[in-house]
């Protein structure tokens, strides 16, 4: 089946659609698939960025957009966010959101937020199926520590 011209431009240049590679994970239009070939397609540009990077060549943000830049670390949250249940994405947005407020926050403010994230960390924590304890190996953090626990091997066999 072919993919609609709107779907398939998500999918080959999500950078154009996307602000950022969270916004792909919760695209209601794509399938789990197409979520993973975006966030394919957003990995070898954010891989790209700091490999010119790391040649001097300036960086931060792409070729004709305006919209932040989407670096290596928020690409590989979001595949790590794409291997979760629906329920731990919505807790890690959301607690995420409420670290990012509370960092500005005012200081007559400061207990309210930190009062909500302590709330919902305690009531994720209560729920068995989302705190298992187990690195799932799907994510993509669990990946690069294997890959870098296999390249120390190599150097000291």
């Amino acid at each position: 089946m072919a993919q609609a011209p709107d779907t398939r431009e998500k999918v080959l240049k999500p950078h154009a659609r996307y602000n950022a590679p969270a916004e792909v994970v919760v695209d209601p239009s794509l399938t789990p698939g197409q979520k993973q070939a975006a966030l394919d397609n957003l990995e070898q540009d954010a891989r790209r960025m700091e490999e010119s990077a790391a040649e001097g060549m300036a960086g931060g943000r792409r070729a004709g957009t305006d919209g932040p830049s989407s670096d290596l670390h928020e690409v590989l949250e979001a595949r790590d966010a794409l291997a979760q249940p629906p329920v731990e994405v919505a807790y890690r947005i959301v607690i995420g959101d409420l670290r990012q407020c509370l960092a500005n926050a005012p200081a007559e403010r400061r207990h309210l937020v930190e009062q909500a994230l302590r709330a919902l960390e305690a009531h994720r924590s209560a729920i068995p199926t989302l705190t298992s304890g187990q690195p799932d190996p799907r994510s993509a953090q669990y990946q690069a520590e294997a890959r870098e626990e296999a390249a120390k091997e190599k150097l000291d066999p």
